[in-house]
């Protein structure tokens, strides 16, 4: 497929295991999960066991046709305690992991932070502070500096999601619900750290590309002639989307973003104004920034919220159990002629297209693209079934696939499409239950088994064309199975 590559992703905490190998400190999750046993058979140790196991899934990349592989650097692992004492024994870790996919033709996308803030650092604010961006840009001058191996960089991934975990779905300290104002200020000072990342970046002539993985899921009107769903859908998009993925690559906010954004948050008594100081950093990123990533998984379908508030998350695969009406703001509904996965999620491929077009033509730039998440999980046990035929995940990808190709034959350059997520890891709030891998792990024994979509994974990176299918039964035939 020429410049287009296809991989597989990763994030240091759901996999890596071995918390307290090599002097890691702690980062925000360990004394959040590591005793709660409420959501999952077991913890965040070990893992995928990844740290230590790299090579095994290493070798998988290598068989089965990926060629370029996203993970992250824990920060916890190389500054444990503060932001200026190194571990080295962490630092020699991740030199022998790039190795050896470099050495087996792989391609490293490695990501600062991935949702994993130390401790140190999340008791001094985390990212609701300014003044702690200093401390990031510390941690990423000495990875650009220490880690020269690695040509391809992402800053922080989903800057939405990890400021939304914290202040709106109260999933991670301090556990706040729908508090818009401490999102907007946490997630601003994200943009900004980005900002400052990318421009570091540039100053210090690293050779290599940097760009950032972008949360963006669409709230799509329900009803396209409804003026009021129009509205509903303008605002939760203005707040869930573009307040992020503009600056990003326009290097603004625009008055029409502005508004929309200042009318959920004058329900705060909180007013969204950027500083002067700050868009001049925003701006000078957004022309060095190499490419966009865009991490898609469904499209949710909203419409007038009533009066009736309801606010619940699904966080254990049981269907039909998320819900959200906020009066204030807009409510959640069902799209009937859609499937929808176990955790809710639509399945809409057609979203992403209009994600990919946000970004060409609403905010035009112009800048490559990279999929730097896209995926399907599912519920999985294979003492039930002991060879996984995931034929909806199989189906979903093929669907996204489609997409791509057509956004690719209009014009569109996108580069890389990276699958979350390579083998079944831990889950932020599912634990083990929600499995997104194209290789099944036992997570008793660490083995790793083949699921069918590896397969027909391994056939698809034999093709010219995402859109070319593959014949399943034809595949079962060959393998036997």
């Amino acid at each position: 497929m020429q410049k287009f590559k296809l991989g597989t992703a990763t994030a240091a905490f759901q996999c890596e295991g071995h918390l307290e190998t090599d002097g890691r400190g702690k980062c925000i999750w360990d004394d959040v999960l590591l005793n709660d046993k409420s959501i999952a058979k077991y913890n965040p140790e070990p893992a995928s066991d990844f740290y230590k196991s790299f090579d095994v899934d290493i070798k998988l990349a290598k068989e089965y046709g990926i060629e370029v592989f996203r993970l992250s650097i824990a920060w916890s692992r190389i500054f444990p305690t503060d932001a200026s004492t190194v571990n080295k024994k962490a630092v020699e870790q991740y030199h022998k992991m790039f190795k050896a996919m470099i050495e087996k033709g792989i391609i490293p996308n490695v990501t600062l932070h991935h949702f994993d803030s130390p401790q140190w650092f999340v008791e001094k604010g985390d990212f609701l502070s300014k003044e702690n961006i200093d401390d990031f840009l510390v941690f990423a001058e000495f990875c650009f500096k220490e880690f020269s191996e690695i040509k391809y960089w992402s800053t922080l991934n989903e800057i939405n999601a990890y400021s939304g975990q914290k202040n709106i779905s109260a999933a991670l300290p301090p556990y706040f619900r729908l508090e818009y104002g401490h999102f907007f200020k946490q997630q601003y000072n994200m943009v900004l750290a980005h900002a400052k990342t990318v421009n570091l970046f540039k100053k210090l002539k690293i050779d290599g590309e940097i760009g950032v993985p972008c949360s963006v899921s669409p709230m799509a009107p329900l009803d396209e002639n409804n003026p009021d769903d129009v509205l509903a859908s303008d605002r939760a998009n203005a707040v869930s989307n573009w307040s992020f993925v503009e600056p990003i690559t326009t290097g603004g906010y625009s008055q029409e973003t502005l508004k929309l954004i200042n009318s959920v948050l004058k329900n705060y008594d909180f007013i969204f104004e950027p500083q002067e100081k700050d868009l001049k950093e925003i701006h000078q990123a957004a022309k060095n920034l190499d490419w966009v990533g865009i991490n898609y998984y469904f499209t949710t379908f909203v419409t007038k919220a009533d009066a009736d508030f309801d606010f619940t998350i699904n966080s254990t695969g049981e269907k039909g159990k998320s819900k959200f009406n906020v009066p204030w703001l807009w409510k959640t509904a069902i799209r009937p002629d859609l499937k929808y996965t176990h955790w809710d999620w639509a399945i809409y491929p057609e979203g992403l297209g209009h994600v990919v077009k946000w970004i060409s033509e609403k905010f035009n730039c112009k800048l490559p693209i990279h999929i730097t998440e896209n995926g399907y999980g599912d519920l999985e046990d294979m003492t039930k079934t002991p060879f996984i035929k995931d034929y909806d995940r199989i189906q979903y990808i093929q669907d996204h696939f489609d997409v791509i190709q057509k956004l690719i034959d209009e014009g569109e350059k996108i580069e890389h499409y990276y699958l979350w997520s390579h083998m079944d890891m831990f889950s932020w709030t599912n634990g083990y239950n929600k499995r997104y891998g194209l290789f099944y792990v036992d997570f008793e024994t660490q083995k790793r088994y083949e699921k069918l979509s590896a397969y027909w994974w391994l056939e698809k990176s034999k093709q010219d064309r995402l859109d070319e299918k593959v014949d399943l039964k034809e595949l079962e035939k060959k393998l036997g199975k």
